[in-house]
């Protein structure tokens, strides 16, 4: 019904009840069926046209016969196949009108297409007004590579809300113009308030809309400037890890939700210890590794179709067959490379086998790239290279508008990809990304699953060909280009199916519960796996310099951490973890030490680590550190640049014992925070002791190596903390 509406409101037709009953009607009508069978009211595949139409017509006998007892011939001989199509002369159309029914839409520099919700302020403001409006919108979003239209969206919302308050003449005078800004913005923070939403974000997107209305509107006098100030600006508020992506779990606590890894905002150090040793670390590996099986299965699949082909057949099957078995592997293969990929409309459907076999398991059998299914290259490729962002991908061209290859190069140093990243200035928004030969093989196995979407679209002229990543949809659909999929929690319980087979395929790769995967999986997009790529590589380094470089940054930021991680592992970073990996030792030699029968009989890992907790490390008092107090007493603890390791060969030989297990064991995903984190103080403190020259240091290390027996900490390192 609402096409029939946009269609007579297109050609200034007025339809009633009263009309049913006269030619007009019928003319109408028969008219809308053959503009409906096209492609100019409707892009809408052949199975889904069929269902509309019979709809439709059976509405429109019920309708006869409920008015007049009967229904006139003319809606029998109305049949789906013998109607012929027909399409709209566009340039004969009052062009506001299509604007409406075409939802307003925009395209950004980067011919990314979004539309302003503008039909209310239509209805409330008037035609002029509101075409006016869009059309300034639109202009200024041509301009831009990614289209910020939310707040251009809630004004024209606002307005249509309030159209007393604020009618068109509110743009004609000063005062009413800044008395509706006012109005705006409280109703946008109390909104924003209510919701729970991100209010430092808010305050950015704000202050970035009152610098587009001033660019849109008032510099060329389109509204006269307000008086005073002009529309009002919010001070921006420093936005650090705790105040930064920001929510609540379905236990009610807040958590930081930037990793793969959900964080709670208030963590133990020992916590702490346990989450950045080893859950970022596992979360990851379980990603890659379900990643690295699903994108082999995909290329499985299409490199078997390949190989099918040349012992088939390609039939013209005079049945329809019901299965695929019923047509047989080779022959299927072999139909397929011989007709290319279609729709269901297209040959290799009409011609070959029919469409009585269901598309998703036919698309699955030959390989064929559908909406998830090439989302497992697109983590590889962000793992493998964390400066590619979402935006990098989705708008990444193979090719250019002359048809080379420009997208992905072979230098002299090996390939790369050139793409761009929206966040960065225009000046450095290009951008090179070298290739690691398993990378390159990617991006090659990419290229070669995508051929025959690629092939159908450059025949079809359409200028999507060009890019690296090209879907159909669920199977068999019109070829999209730059789809990335990724599991919403409103997805999630939507599909549960779907959600139960990839959890299935998840749980073969980590030791978590069912319940426990599926929050990961809620959890996976590219942007989580980046940031947790990146911040695995600080852990490895302790450099923020090189997880900014990793993360293809322009510019180092010395808060670029807190980006990343909530306060209280920052927390842990800036005080006990920094002392240890980043100052001195100072390693305190135990005469006689009643240690060393203790610190080799642990049961679990949270035992040694209470014990080496307790006698080994320790911060240097503030009285030993600073006697002569020189530093201020109010801040002589944060200036203590040194940690106290109290050794004796029974405590160095249980963190001998425990460095070698961590790196003899054949199952580090599952090695647990704790005993990476005693690993890495174990290898510190045996390096400072060789460099150093206390002698009874060193006699303690040489009798700890002897007593070292990694076999005794097999059954610890893999242990948990809670």
């Amino acid at each position: 019904m609402k096409l029939l509406d946009c269609y007579a409101d297109l050609n200034g037709f007025d339809i009633g009840h009263t009309d049913i009953e006269t030619g007009r009607f019928q003319t109408i009508i028969e008219g809308f069926f053959s503009v409906f069978m096209g492609e100019s009211l409707l892009e809408l595949g052949a199975t889904s046209k069929r269902t509309y139409f019979e709809d439709f017509k059976h509405s429109l006998i019920s309708l006869f016969e409920k008015r007049l007892g009967d229904h006139p011939e003319w809606i029998d001989d109305l049949e789906f196949n013998s109607v012929v199509s027909h399409e709209l002369d566009k340039t004969s159309l009052d062009q506001d009108k299509v604007l409406y029914w075409s939802g307003w839409p925009i395209l950004s520099r980067k011919n990314k297409e979004n539309y302003l919700y503008l039909a209310n302020l239509y209805h409330s403001h008037g035609e002029e007004f509101t075409v006016s409006f869009y059309y300034r919108w639109r202009a200024f979003f041509s301009k831009q590579a990614r289209c910020n239209y939310f707040e251009a969206n809630y004004m024209a919302r606002f307005l249509s809300k309030h159209p007393k308050d604020w009618p068109p003449s509110t743009f004609d005078d000063p005062l009413k113009i800044s008395g509706f800004f006012r109005a705006l913005l409280r109703s946008y923070f109390l909104e924003a308030n209510n919701e729970g939403l991100n209010l430092s974000a808010k305050i950015m997107a704000w202050n970035r809309m009152v610098s587009n209305v001033d660019e849109i509107f008032f510099q060329p006098g389109i509204w006269p400037e307000p008086f005073g100030s002009g529309i009002p600006k919010v001070s921006a508020r420093d936005t650090f890890g705790a105040n930064t992506r920001i929510s609540k779990n379905e236990d009610g606590v807040d958590v930081h939700d930037k990793l793969l890894t959900e964080v709670p905002l208030y963590y133990t150090d020992d916590q702490a210890i346990e989450v950045l040793f080893s859950k970022i670390n596992k979360d990851l590996d379980t990603v890659e590794r379900w990643a690295m099986s699903s994108a082999r299965d995909l290329r499985r699949r299409q490199l078997r179709r390949i190989l099918l082909s040349k012992s088939g057949q390609v039939f013209n099957f005079a049945f329809q067959p019901k299965s695929i078995d019923g047509i047989g592997a080779e022959n299927l293969c072999a139909s397929f490379e011989h007709y290319g990929f279609g729709t269901v409309n297209d040959d290799f459907f009409s011609r070959s086998i029919g469409q009585r076999i269901k598309r998703v398991p036919l698309a699955h059998e030959l390989g064929i790239p559908t909406t998830w299914s090439l989302f497992p290259f697109m983590i590889l490729l962000v793992i493998q290279n964390p400066k590619i962002t979402h935006s990098f991908l989705k708008e990444l061209d193979l090719f250019n508008e002359k048809g080379q290859l420009t997208g992905f190069i072979k230098g002299d140093s090996g390939y790369h990809l050139t793409g761009y990243k929206d966040r960065r200035r225009s000046k450095l928004s290009e951008m090179k990304v070298f290739l690691s030969p398993r990378s390159a093989s990617l991006v090659r196995q990419i290229i070669e699953i995508t051929e025959p979407l690629r092939r159908y679209l450059k025949a079809h002229g359409d200028d999507n060909w060009r890019k690296l990543f090209l879907t159909s949809g669920r199977g068999w659909s019109y070829p999209r280009a730059g789809a990335i999929a990724y599991w919403k929690a409103d997805y999630i319980h939507a599909n549960q199916e779907y959600i139960d087979d990839i959890k299935s395929r998840f749980l073969r790769f980590t030791d978590m519960e069912g319940g426990e995967v599926e929050k990961l999986i809620s959890r996976v997009t590219l942007a989580t796996v980046r940031a947790s790529k990146g911040v695995q590589i600080y852990l490895a380094t302790q450099s923020v310099q090189k997880m900014a470089e990793a993360l293809g940054h322009a510019a180092y930021k010395k808060d670029l951490l807190r980006h990343y991680l909530p306060d209280s592992i920052l927390a842990f970073f800036q005080t006990r973890w920094i002392r240890i990996f980043q100052r001195a030792f100072v390693c305190e030699a135990l005469k006689d030490s009643p240690y060393l029968m203790q610190a080799t009989g642990f049961e679990s890992m949270e035992e040694l680590h209470q014990f080496l907790k307790n006698h080994a490390l320790k911060d240097i008092p503030s009285h030993l550190s600073d006697p002569e107090r020189v530093a201020d007493s109010s801040n002589s603890e944060s200036r203590n640049d040194q940690v106290l390791i109290s050794i004796d060969k029974g405590i160095l030989a249980a963190l001998l014992s425990l460095n070698q297990a961590v790196n003899q064991s054949k199952r580090k995903h599952r090695v647990s925070g704790l005993a990476r984190y005693w690993s890495d103080v174990s290898r510190l403190i045996e390096k400072e002791i060789q460099e150093g020259s206390d002698a009874l240091l060193k006699q303690h290390l040489t009798a700890a190596r002897k007593l070292a027996n990694p076999k005794k900490m097999e059954g610890l390192i893999y242990g948990s903390t809670a």
